[in-house]
């Protein structure tokens, strides 16, 4: 694995190219003679306790060709808000580094004062600073920069996992759980899954936390368990997912549309990625982009009704035919002007600017596409239907990120 977001560009433009190809998903006939009648009147926006009981009758149903799953994520909130974010910028290099020493097992293993630093400069950002220090002997790597991002890497040159070596998946962020019994071992010997996310959201919520001033939580939203080909242990792969106040920042990454479409606003989710080949170590650990500095926030006691949002839906894609949604709920994305408008481009999150926040939405989110790349873990979904829960905005993506 490496670092600096190479892998992930990579998987960008694959996506985009296989959009290019493949076009719109295709949706599943209607089925009229198993259509459920639901009275989806109601105001535009309601209290969120309100909407909390709306979600309860769609959970389950297939109304028009419509198909929701038999459960409709909502967090135990009383409000929700609007988060305008700020570029992260550290004052002092030593915060940076102590956070990886904090989270990243082999970071006291190596002298390294003994070894150069690199520089990575981007004149496109103002007083941006990338470093990196890579130990010849070992292998291992670690690598920061001014907006926060961060990674320590224990595991060298060794080829990066495929979705061919996981073994079971587990995906909490949509209410899987995992039993006592789930246990594998790694290279030092058997550890329970439950064990290993109790153990790693410790260690985050001890430290990450501050890091981003007491914001967010954290939660291993997703664990992959890996097969080491050749070997007879495993690893976890681990996404980790941020909570404001109890509320999920999804960590999904960038939602797509074919050539030639485009909206005034790009979604993405945000997941921060760890992995454990030793018990209770971290021996992988990458916050993926930069981490999050809050400037202000407005709190709302009201959002879009759900069944008003499903009603939305049948009336402006109706045209799809139907469509069988795998992950409901609400939830936080980062929203930020496209900037590739103008051009009818479909841009995609580009890290914090004076136009990001995150904002509360409801997320309706098909199965898998059938596109998945060579990636530690699959393509679980497809098309994604995205309404705004504050001002009732509707966005209608034919490709999800995956995790």
């Amino acid at each position: 694995m490496r670092v600096f977001h190479k892998n992930y560009l990579l998987y960008c433009i694959l996506l985009i190219l296989t959009l290019c190809i493949t076009g719109c998903q295709k949706a599943p006939k209607r089925d009229k003679d198993t259509t459920d009648k639901v009275d989806l009147s109601s105001d535009k926006l309601v209290p969120v306790q309100e909407a909390k009981r709306q979600t309860l009758k769609l959970q389950g149903i297939n109304m028009d060709g419509l198909q929701f799953p038999k459960m409709i994520m909502f967090p135990d909130v009383q409000e929700i808000s609007e988060i305008k974010l700020t570029p992260w910028y550290t004052q002092n290099d030593n915060d940076l580094k102590k956070v990886i020493q904090s989270l990243w097992s082999d970071y006291d293993t190596v002298d390294w004062e003994k070894i150069q630093e690199q520089d990575f400069p981007n004149d496109n950002i103002p007083n941006y600073y990338g470093k990196e220090k890579s130990d010849k002997k070992t292998g291992k790597t670690y690598s920061y920069s001014s907006m926060g991002f961060f990674c320590g890497n224990s595991l060298g040159d060794e080829p990066e996992p495929s979705i061919d070596n996981c073994v079971k998946k587990y995906n909490f962020e949509w209410g899987e759980v995992a039993s006592k019994q789930d246990k594998y071992a790694l290279q030092d010997g058997e550890l329970s899954v439950l064990d290993a996310v109790t153990y790693t959201e410790g260690l985050f919520n001890k430290h990450m936390r501050s890091f981003e001033k007491e914001k967010f939580t954290y939660k291993v939203q997703h664990l992959y368990v890996m097969k080491v080909p050749d070997q007879e242990y495993y690893s976890y792969s681990m996404v980790i997912g941020r909570l404001y106040n109890g509320m999920v920042v999804d960590t999904s990454s960038d939602f797509l549309l074919a050539d030639g479409k485009s909206y005034p606003y790009t979604h993405c989710g945000n997941h921060i990625m760890a992995t454990m080949c030793h018990k209770k170590t971290l021996d992988y650990v990458n916050t993926g982009f930069e981490c999050f500095d809050i400037a202000s926030t407005k709190a709302h006691k009201k959002i879009i009704s759900p069944l008003w949002a499903v009603r939305k839906i049948k009336k402006e894609i109706a045209h799809i035919g139907g469509m069988s949604f795998q992950n409901c709920g609400l939830v936080y994305l980062l929203v930020q002007k496209n900037r590739e408008a103008k051009d009818n481009v479909q841009g995609v999150y580009q890290c914090v600017d004076d136009t990001t926040c995150l904002r509360p939405v409801w997320v309706f989110m098909t199965g898998a596409s059938g596109s998945a790349f060579d990636t530690s873990t699959d393509d679980i979904h497809g098309a994604s239907v995205i309404v705004d829960a504050l001002d009732g905005t509707l966005y209608y993506y034919e490709e999800t990120g995956g995790y």
